[in-house]
This record gives C-alpha cells, structure tokens and sequence, in this order.
C-alpha cells in the first residue's frame, strides 16, 4: 500500500486510491522448476536442461502438470519427480524449487536374419528383439549365419549389398536385416594357364552371372593345321560331348564352382613313304581330325583309318608299312 506523508489541504471533496505493486502482494511465492532430460544411457544428467519460474499466491496448490513442459522424445517421469520432491501435489506456503524428469523413450529394434534365409549359430531363424532410447548407438556385433555364404552385417534395407556400420537408433522402431554373400567361381583352363572369374551372390540371389574369356591359341606341334573349338566342362577327351563348345556367349551364368577346358582341334595327315619303290604304286594321303583338350593337352582322340595295302618292291615283297 502507497501512503503519502504529505497532508495536502484539498479544495473540495477528494477520494484517494491504494496504488499496488507486485512485490507488495503478500505471500506471493515463486516456484522455480529445473527440468532434467535423461541421456541415452538412461541416466540423468546433473545440471537441468532449462530452469523456468512461476508466481504462486500462498495457499494455491502446486501441480507438477502446471509447471512440467513438453519435449518432443521424452515422457514425464512421476516416479524419478516423486522420488525428487516429495508428496506432490502440495500447498504453496513458500518459494519453492521443484526437479521434473522427463524420461527419454525407447524403440525397438527387430534382427531379421531369415529374411535372407540365414539363421542364427544356434540353428533358430526366429528374430531377436532390443529396445533402445532414441538417440543411443544400436548394437550391430551380432553376427548371423548362412550355408555357402559370409556374413556381411546389418542394414535395414533386407536388399542392400553393403551393411552398415552405425546406427543412431531414430524415434521409431527399426528392423535390421542380416546381408549375406557367398562367392563362385569359374576357372577357365586354356594352353597357357588358368584363369579365374569370380561371382559374388547376395542374399537370396542363388545365381551369378560372369563374363567368359576368349580362349588362347595352342602351338600344337607336327600337325597340319590347328583350329580352336570352344569351352568345355569335360576331362576327358575321348567322351561322348567333350569335343564341342560348351559356352556360346559372352557371359553365363553360375551358381556353384565350375571349370572350363579349352578344345582344340588339329587337321593330322597321314602320308605314305614307298622306301624306294615304284612310284606309281603311291597311295593317296589320308587327313583326318584330332582333338585335345587343356586337361591334358598330351592326350590327343583322333580317327582310326584303314592302312593301304602294300607295294612291291624290286628286292622283295612288303608285308606292309612301318
């Protein structure tokens, strides 16, 4: 209340009004509220995130829903709060100073490792559920297994290829799925060496497909001529289906280790040498073909032929050639 000291002598009827302030209301209490966001290893911090004041007159009642805030991620804590202050509500008879906690949520994170037909190292295909508050680093070590493949990680795209190497966990639940890769190869076998084609499947991908190499020339000695057949997957060349070519594109495809061998053919000429006899008893020549292939490149098939008959000569007869 403003009382004046001063007496003033009015010059008629006057009226004289209480000026009022704030800070001149009795009993008009402040309560300061420090508010205190859990980190993501579930634990409180020591200092509050924001402190935040409100009047109260003596005697009002003091609810924690008037004073707490909204935090996008966090869910007020009545339990840690209770636990803090007290019996709440409670009567405001002074200034007071309150702690509110605000509970960080958690998700979920589903592992998925059937999703691309692999299990666990115990033989379960069932997935493994964790919960995670928002903001906290996933647990990507555990590791899934798959016949004929490698493990590559988790992502959460079931079709990717790479797997990833961290995860924030967001304000939603997730789904991790295992990647996995199985290598296959194709060797390729030709006169001058090995060479091999690798493929890389992918989770339920089975097949691969690879990019054939051109075959290399063989110097195939004391024939006539040499020819270049094709791929072939047979070892031995005197089978039914190892002379001709396996592989008429550019590329096939796989889905387990194979091996290729290069065939070759060669024109092979049979010649007869009298050894001095009449000339005019020459028989023709005979050609045939022979086939080899880079198995065994000494193990040549060729084509059984009938021998002329023999010639005479003017010392004796022949019994034949040699």
């Amino acid at each position: 209340v403003l009382v004046t000291t001063s007496i003033v002598s009015p010059a008629g009827n006057t009226k004289l009004y209480a000026k009022y302030t704030t800070d001149s209301i009795e009993n008009n209490y402040t309560v300061t509220v420090e508010h205190f966001l859990m980190d993501t290893d579930g634990k409180y911090p020591d200092a509050p995130y924001e402190i935040t004041t409100k009047l109260y007159k003596s005697g009002a009642e003091l609810n924690v829903i008037d004073v707490a805030n909204d935090y996008d991620g966090y869910e007020y804590d009545s339990e840690k709060t209770k636990t803090a202050n007290g019996q709440l509500p409670a009567t405001v008879t002074q200034d007071i100073t309150l702690q509110v906690y605000y509970m960080r949520n958690r998700y979920t994170v589903t592992y998925n490792v059937s999703a691309n037909s692999g299990n666990w190292s115990d033989g379960s295909t069932k997935p493994v559920t964790k919960d995670y508050y928002w903001g906290q680093d996933v647990d990507l070590s555990s590791a899934a297994q798959k016949a004929d493949y490698d493990f590559l990680g988790w992502n959460t795209d079931s079709t990717a290829t790479e797997a990833i190497t961290s995860l924030t966990m967001p304000q939603e639940d997730v789904t991790l799925y295992a990647l996995y890769s199985g290598d296959v190869t194709a060797k390729f076998v030709d006169s001058l060496g090995v060479r091999t084609v690798t493929g890389t499947r992918y989770n339920n991908t089975k097949d691969v497909v690879i990019t054939v190499p051109d075959i290399r020339d063989y110097d195939w000695s004391n024939v006539t001529s040499t020819n270049t057949i094709g791929w072939n997957s047979n070892t031995d060349i005197n089978a039914a289906e190892s002379k001709k070519n396996e592989i008429t594109a550019d590329t096939i495809t796989i889905s387990s280790n194979v091996t290729y061998y290069a065939v070759y053919s060669a024109q092979v000429t049979l010649e007869y040498d009298l050894n001095g006899a009449d000339e005019s008893q020459q028989p023709e020549s005979v050609t045939v073909t022979a086939y080899t292939n880079a198995y065994d490149l000494t193990n040549a098939c060729g084509e059984k032929v009938t021998l002329a008959q023999a010639v005479k000569h003017t010392l004796e007869a022949q019994e034949g050639y040699i």
